[in-house]
Order: C-alpha cells, then sequence, then structure tokens
C-alpha cells in the first residue's frame, strides 16, 4: 500500500536548492510510486496505465563515414591530420607536465 504522507516528504525535497538532492528524491519517489501503486497514473488517479500512448525513442543516429578509398587523397588528408593532431597533442600534454613541476608561485 502506499504510503501517501512518505510519498509527499519525499516530493517536498524535489525542492532543494541542490540538483543532486532533488534528483534522488524523484529517484527515490518514482521506486516507491513503482514498488507500491504502479504508475504516477495509478497514484493521480488520471486514466489508466494503458491508455496513455507508448512513447518510443529511438536511439540516437551516429553518421557513419565510408571510409576513403585507399591511396585517395581524402585518406591522405585524414591520416596526416589524425597524425597531427595526435602529436600536437602529445607535446602539449608534455608542455603542461614540464611548466607545472618546474613553476613555482
Amino acid at each position: 500500500m502506499l504510503d501517501r504522507e512518505l510519498l509527499a516528504k519525499i516530493l517536498s525535497r524535489t525542492t532543494s536548492d541542490s540538483d543532486a538532492e532533488a534528483l534522488v528524491a524523484l529517484k527515490k519517489a518514482n521506486a516507491i510510486v513503482k514498488r507500491d501503486a504502479g504508475t504516477w497514473y495509478d497514484v493521480l488517479g488520471v486514466g489508466s496505465s494503458h491508455s496513455r500512448p507508448a512513447v518510443t525513442v529511438p536511439p540516437p543516429r551516429r553518421a557513419v563515414r565510408p571510409p576513403f578509398a585507399p591511396g585517395s587523397i581524402e585518406g591522405e588528408v585524414a591520416d596526416f591530420m589524425k597524425d597531427a593532431f595526435s602529436e600536437a597533442m602529445y607535446n602539449f600534454g608534455r608542455g603542461l607536465n614540464g611548466r607545472s613541476q618546474g613553476r613555482k608561485r
């Protein structure tokens, strides 16, 4: 049986200035409703859980780029940029490490 007093107390914590506390309260309230009442539709007494439309969210589509043809200029440029970027990031990281150890404030 749903403890409405407990549910109200938990829901009052959703107004907290702390986003983490508010989110925990929402998750706890959802868990209590699922365990004791089934759905929020059942708790609120509006419609039935079967009358609401099923919402399906398709997974995000990731653009898949076909690989460049071997020996094509596009493939050569892509490989060069990947190598150059990797080297630049490596050198940038080395520079940060060198400065942070030798620098005194």
